[in-house]
């Protein structure tokens, strides 16, 4: 009976949606990014391969391979009248990696990274994590609050595809993306364990089709559409013994990119993004009721939308995602044979309205600033290294009563070879 009762409580005022995006910048895919911020129209470089594939026929003849890893050290802060909470756990693994073979005016690859997520997030607090009450719309301190949420999220993708030089100025670019979503989540009380568990599986695939102009060697304009990428699959209550089909997506988007080298050793680049589609609503009907109580057994919506705006028909998955501008310029510099640095500066806007917020997970505006290098230590292989600072713009209502914030760094390291 009193495990009965704490799970109640537990699937009255759990989220399901505590899911550690920890790039507020959205296409943070490689160590190059990391060390400079808008990598839009890279050319004459492999890791063209991931913000635009059209410039890998730039490229010399050969075959290539990559794999690195970046580093995320993030503090979420979030304060709810009186009561603050706080996460401060580590991503030591954003894995990413491509596989390249250039010959004469085609090239073709293979290459993964995670768009988002790949975090985890840990909240605790003995006497309740107050924020799930009110948002449930129960009253304050109510006993049966949980006292830790735990939950970690990743996606991942496999992107497949080629790039044509169709004549010296002008190549282009197209593929395939499998786009795999993972979530877990575990709510509960402390010394007492846990009363709700729940995953999330999904895949989908979407796609990609590109350009890029370069009338000189030392200019080019580059362009590439993706499609949006729609996952479905099931969430499974572990405690309940209970699943659902649902689905998870990421934004279609339009990329821009200039890349112009004013001398032989230094380029410069401007990015420009925008996300789109997650503006809209989408809805499932298909629900399941408790007398008095509500939903449960769907991903439980954890905003301040539930307490501040009113619930009309049945679409219970709302996004309320806006357009998102994300924009970056930075600079490469050859200072040695061997040792190329870079810099850049970036921002993105922020991807939900206020009252739309997860406050435990904040998508909110930032602006980047990265730094690296580049060591070619032999003659078909390199290591790049660099380290950015994610500054956001706080999030408030309620007179800032209710504060949402972020601070992260990222490092990232990878390593480049040359085959053949």
């Amino acid at each position: 009976m009193k495990k009965m009762l704490l799970m109640l409580g537990a699937i009255l005022f759990a989220s399901a949606i505590i899911s550690s995006q920890v790039f507020a910048y959205n296409y943070i895919n490689s160590t190059q990014f990391i060390r400079m911020p808008a990598r839009s129209a890279t050319i004459d470089s492999p890791d063209a391969v991931y913000y635009n594939p059209a410039g890998l026929v730039k490229i010399k003849d050969g075959f290539y391979t990559e794999i690195g890893n970046t580093f995320v050290f993030k503090e979420y802060s979030h304060k709810y009248f009186k009561a603050s909470y706080t996460d401060n756990t580590p991503v030591l693994f954003s894995m990413f990696g491509y596989i390249i073979y250039k010959k004469d005016k085609a090239a073709l690859f293979v290459s993964n990274w995670v768009p988002e997520g790949g975090g985890m997030s840990d909240y605790r607090n003995p006497f309740g994590i107050q924020t799930i009450n009110f948002l449930q719309g129960t009253g304050l301190y109510s006993p049966t609050t949980p006292s830790y949420v735990h939950a970690y999220k990743f996606w991942v993708t496999i992107a497949t595809g080629g790039s044509y030089a169709l004549t010296d100025w002008l190549a282009i670019t197209a593929g395939l993306r499998t786009n795999i979503f993972f979530y877990e989540q575990v709510v509960g009380f402390m010394k007492l364990g846990s009363v709700s568990k729940e995953t999330h599986r999904a895949h989908g695939v979407s796609g990609w089709g590109g350009l890029m102009i370069s009338p000189v060697k030392e200019f080019a304009v580059t362009a590439i559409y993706a499609s949006e990428a729609i996952t479905r699959g099931t969430i499974t209550d572990k405690k309940l013994h209970y699943s659902h089909i649902a689905e998870e997506r990421l934004p279609a988007y339009v990329g821009l990119g200039v890349i112009v080298k004013p001398h032989e050793k230094v380029n410069i680049q401007l990015s420009y993004q925008v996300s789109f589609t997650e503006q809209k609503n989408y809805g499932n009907s298909r629900i399941v009721f408790l007398p008095a109580t509500g939903r449960f057994a769907q991903e439980f919506s954890f905003s301040y939308s539930d307490q501040f705006e009113p619930k009309v028909g049945t679409n219970i998955q709302d996004y309320k995602g806006k357009l998102t501008h994300a924009g970056g310029i930075g600079a490469e510099f050859q200072v040695t044979e061997k040792l190329m640095v870079s810099c850049g500066l970036g921002f993105e806007s922020a991807w939900l309205n206020p009252r739309a917020q997860n406050p435990l997970d904040p998508k909110l505006a930032s602006i980047v600033v990265g730094a690296g290098f580049k060591y070619k230590y032999s003659e078909t292989g390199s290591v790049d290294i660099g380290a950015l600072k994610n500054t956001y713009f706080k999030d408030e209502m309620m007179y800032g009563l209710i504060k949402l914030n972020k601070n992260v760094w990222a490092a990232s390291i990878c390593l480049s070879t040359k085959w053949m």
